[in-house]
């Protein structure tokens, strides 16, 4: 087991070990990871359990019939198979496998492994619980990235499309093209008889070509989800809160609620105007546009009204929004500029909010390897 944390708590995995980069390819216990002391045996039914300390059951070796999960028992012996498939046998056995890893895939598949069900991405880089993103073979053929609800594990609608679908032969529908069709494609090269090996994979291949404007759904947050917006950072997009807004499980919240009583106090005396450039949310649904407008009027307005907490001013219009903001976009070409309407806060105030920005990186949570399916491939060659 690989320790997944600074406090010894430890996470089940398959990695590949020969090479500088300890890559996880698949992982039991995402979302309850192991204390220290927990203990992976084959039990005399032949159950292959994680059990902490106390004995108690982190996870299991199961199988799904008819939608209802069974454990796996009468296990004999289980097996690390070369190609990175770890295998539960039974020593009578003529059929296949009992149980196996490539039939339950995490966030990556491997060469000659078939995709017959869906990866689902993790949180992020470090951490595994359940994320956002999914990738699915569907029975006609296509394979589909969409966002999934975390609560309800509810498919949203699917932003990529393989179109490997054939309505008239369902032999030439995409069932064997699964192996080229995932959202990040990486190769490594071969580890030398000496050891040696390149310090990292290279990315050869990629859908969609930028996931910022791909999701565009005004239920699911888009790409970064509610009141986050997407930002492009050397090739890989990057999520970040707006101002004074925090982490959560589903996006980012009010680290300040607004007051809809000021006190007596004029809107400005209460709340400060933060501007960010080339900043917009196209199509969040909570907008209220004005016309003609210009920037100083768009932002006396949204201080003025209880419901605005963003405000965009573009080619003489003003669009004033409440939350959540979904589908959150920072573009360089797009001449826009967001006005964010903040609390004031007194100095102590500001500067725990300073410390909280330095301890987030800006409340920054990166997108790209640990947060969107991907393939791995130990050659040079991707079809090897």
């Amino acid at each position: 087991m690989l320790q997944a944390t600074e406090v010894e708590l430890f996470l089940l995995a398959i990695w590949f070990d020969k090479i500088p980069d300890k890559t996880i390819i698949w992982y039991a216990n995402g979302d309850s990871l192991a204390p220290k002391g927990s203990k992976l045996e084959l039990t005399s039914r032949g159950s292959l359990t994680l059990n902490d300390p106390k004995g108690i059951v982190i996870w299991r070796a199961e199988t799904t019939i008819n939608r209802r999960a069974f454990p796996v028992d009468e296990v004999s012996y289980a097996e690390m198979l070369d190609r990175g498939n770890f295998v539960l046998v039974k020593s009578d056995s003529f059929k296949s496998y009992e149980w196996e890893s490539f039939y339950h895939p995490t966030d990556t598949i491997l060469p000659t492994q078939v995709l017959t069900g869906y990866l689902t991405s993790r949180e992020t880089v470090s951490n595994y619980l359940k994320g956002r993103f999914q990738l699915r073979m569907l029975p006609d053929g296509n394979l589909v990235l969409n966002t999934i609800g975390l609560d309800s594990i509810f498919t949203y609608e699917a932003y990529d499309h393989s179109h490997t679908f054939d309505g008239d032969d369902r032999e030439n529908s995409g069932q064997l093209w699964n192996m080229m069709a995932i959202l990040g494609n990486f190769v490594h090269s071969k580890t030398q008889r000496n050891g040696s090996s390149t310090n990292s994979w290279t990315r050869i291949w990629f859908v969609p070509e930028d996931i910022c404007v791909n999701i565009m759904s005004e239920l699911d947050g888009g790409s970064c989800g509610f009141n986050r917006f997407c930002v492009r950072d050397k090739g890989w997009p990057a999520c970040k809160c707006l101002p004074w807004f925090y982490e959560s499980e589903n996006g980012c919240v009010h680290e300040k609620v607004h007051n809809c009583e000021l006190g007596g106090l004029k809107p400005e005396q209460v709340y400060d105007i933060v501007t960010l450039d080339n900043t917009f949310w196209p199509t969040s649904a909570n907008s209220d546009e004005l016309q003609p407008s210009n920037e100083e009027n768009c932002c006396r307005s949204c201080l003025n009204d209880y419901n605005c907490v963003v405000a965009e001013i573009r080619e003489g219009r003003c669009w004033k929004m409440k939350l959540p903001l979904s589908n959150g976009n920072v573009d360089t070409a797009i001449n826009e500029k967001a006005l964010i309407k903040i609390p004031k806060f007194s100095n102590s105030e500001k500067q725990i909010d300073d410390e909280l920005k330095r301890a987030t990186d800006g409340f920054k949570e990166e997108l790209g390897r640990g947060s969107i399916p991907e393939t791995l491939h130990e050659n040079g060659d991707p079809d090897d």
